[in-house]
């Protein structure tokens, strides 16, 4: 059984079930979720994000990391608001990336991160080495010179 993990913790799954993306696409005005695989083409998607509350990302394997391209491009380039989810082989290891990447939900079934979770709930981060998505800072620089150079906090 998965369960939905958020930066506060588990939280109650009270989302309706998304519509695969070619579903939705034939008829868009009927949902406010979709689902995307990997491997998804985003661009009749885009004119409808406005729509869409939620969006969940499947990862079919741990070591498939299209979806976080997926996201990236949702959150950077379509300026995407909603929520994002992922779905799938969702590992205690990648927990942070996800939330570093913009998701706001893990939707979990790998029964050893879910005991992990419950046992011990993973840090958030909220500064990193490296700018990333909008409204997660990067440290600050050492000087001007070397741009690349981060402090620690």
């Amino acid at each position: 059984m998965a369960e939905l993990y958020t930066q506060a913790g588990f939280a109650a799954d009270t989302a309706a079930e998304p519509l695969a993306l070619a579903d939705f696409l034939a008829a868009p005005g009927n949902a406010t979720s979709v689902l995307l695989e990997p491997d998804a083409r985003l661009e009749g998607l885009v004119p409808h994000l406005g729509q869409l509350e939620r969006i969940v990302i499947r990862f079919p394997k741990f070591n498939d990391g299209r979806g976080y391209s997926l996201a990236a491009r949702l959150r950077l380039h379509h300026g995407y608001q909603g929520v994002l989810r992922a779905t799938g082989d969702v590992l205690i290891d990648q927990v942070q990336y996800f939330f570093r990447q913009g998701f706001d939900e893990l939707l979990i079934s790998h029964a050893p991160t879910l005991k992990r979770l419950k046992d011990n709930p993973a840090p958030v981060h909220h500064v990193f080495g490296q700018a990333d998505v909008p409204g997660r800072d990067a440290a600050p620089a050492f000087g001007h010179a070397y741009s690349w150079r981060r402090a620690s906090p």
